[in-house]
């Protein structure tokens, strides 16, 4: 009896000190914990990275208050292996969605990577390199705490975080990315980095018609529930023609889709010498702020 109470007291304890920790470090030990710690919401931020870190949630609520959206808004963005566009990506966005929803605002950050398939997967077979990743591999996108992330999800937690600030995920969803470049040098190194990235991108991805039409869908069905802007950010000149390489014609197709829907579609793409990224791809915390609001006066003049 006595082992039988040391396990049962020693297995509290362990589950008293997690639960700490994913509620009072959640956000410092993952990056998109906090998605699926608070509760469904009506108006969303949906994208890759440059979303996550890109468009900031509370500036949109301050500025977009009284105008009849259903806020607050949480930005739901993931990184670009979690968040190709697809049926996996959309049904998540559902679970997260109140499904009383009429006046929302969901404001899509689109870039050519989330229209990339891999080539070894048959799309129209139901093949997704995302299907195991987070936010797909989660049945439950409001519990706090969230066991059922731990437990699927344990390998992207990093308990060492606790003792850094390096990047907080915020409750509404936006990724504080504090890890700001100190030189030059240290930009360019960065930037560096991520091309090579893209060059391994072109050689394992395509382009794929069938995110495309999943692009199409997603904007259909949350117009269903307010209104839906399109949004490229901005990036690093760099990168615009390898990512036209990626996918030839990416902003006429996007183009052609939001007419299509009488939806705008916001392209910020040259717009990097004024709203600056800390390493070519992402926008620099100290100027997310910034265009955020931009995004807002564009929304609100239209």
């Amino acid at each position: 009896m006595k082992l039988v109470f040391k396990i049962i007291l020693s297995s509290f304890i362990c589950l008293a000190i997690i639960t700490f920790i994913l509620i009072k470090f959640g956000g410092q030990v993952d990056s998109f914990y906090n998605k699926f710690t608070t509760p469904k919401v009506s108006s969303m931020i949906i994208g890759d990275s440059r979303a996550l870190t890109g468009i900031r949630p509370t500036v949109i609520n301050e500025k977009l208050s009284g105008q009849g959206f259903e806020l607050p808004m949480l930005n739901y963005s993931f990184t670009i292996a979690q968040a190709p566009i697809g049926p996996l990506y959309r049904k998540s966005i559902l679970k997260k969605l109140k499904p009383d929803t009429k006046n929302g605002l969901f404001i899509l950050s689109i870039s050519p990577l989330m229209l990339l398939s891999d080539r070894s997967h048959d799309n129209y077979k139901n093949e997704f390199i995302e299907a195991d990743l987070s936010p797909h591999n989660m049945d439950f996108v409001d519990m706090n705490p969230n066991y059922e992330y731990l437990i699927k999800n344990y390998n992207s937690f990093h308990f060492k975080a606790i003792f850094r600030e390096n990047l907080i995920s915020q409750k509404n969803g936006w990724l504080q990315d504090n890890n700001l470049p100190k030189t030059k040098e240290d930009y360019e190194k960065r930037r560096d980095w991520w091309i090579n990235s893209y060059s391994n991108f072109d050689k394992r991805y395509a382009f794929s018609e069938y995110r495309l039409a999943s692009l199409d869908t997603l904007i259909k069905t949350l117009k269903k529930y307010g209104e839906v802007h399109l949004a490229r950010l901005p990036v690093d000149p760099i990168f615009l023609p390898l990512e036209e390489k990626m996918c030839p014609g990416f902003d006429k197709l996007v183009d052609s889709l939001s007419n299509m829907n009488d939806i705008k579609y916001y392209n910020y793409k040259n717009t990097s010498d004024t709203y600056k990224t800390l390493d070519g791809a992402h926008l620099s915390k100290l100027y997310s702020g910034k265009f955020t609001e931009s995004l807002c006066d564009s929304i609100l003049k239209n």
